[in-house]
């Protein structure tokens, strides 16, 4: 499967390209809050959380606190079954502290 994760010191990102069924990527600093960043999913409609394509954004998420701002579904002749659904999470890096509440 064509992806990669990198966390370090200095920033985390994903990124995963799957033709059809997921494309999924940080989109990097969002707002003032520091470490903040962005998560661009967009899937098939019908990839499911637990599909082993999705299992790199799944552990991204399960690893780092997470937002979802925004959820959308799209009809797509090209995502596999017609449509695509579109999420953007803001995520921040796993600490003992939460930036804000809400926050997964």
């Amino acid at each position: 499967m064509p992806y990669s994760a990198i966390a370090n010191n200095v920033g985390f990102s994903i990124e995963v390209n799957e033709p059809g069924w997921l494309h999924a990527r940080t989109i990097g600093t969002i707002g003032m809050i520091e470490g903040k960043i962005g998560l661009a999913v967009y899937r098939s409609g019908e990839l499911r959380d637990t599909d082993p394509i999705y299992a790199p954004v799944a552990e991204f998420l399960e690893q780092n606190h997470h937002v979802l701002v925004r959820e959308d579904v799209i009809p797509d002749p090209d995502m596999m079954f017609g449509s695509g659904l579109a999420q953007i999470y803001d995520v921040y890096p796993q600490t003992n502290e939460l930036p804000l509440e809400g926050v997964a």
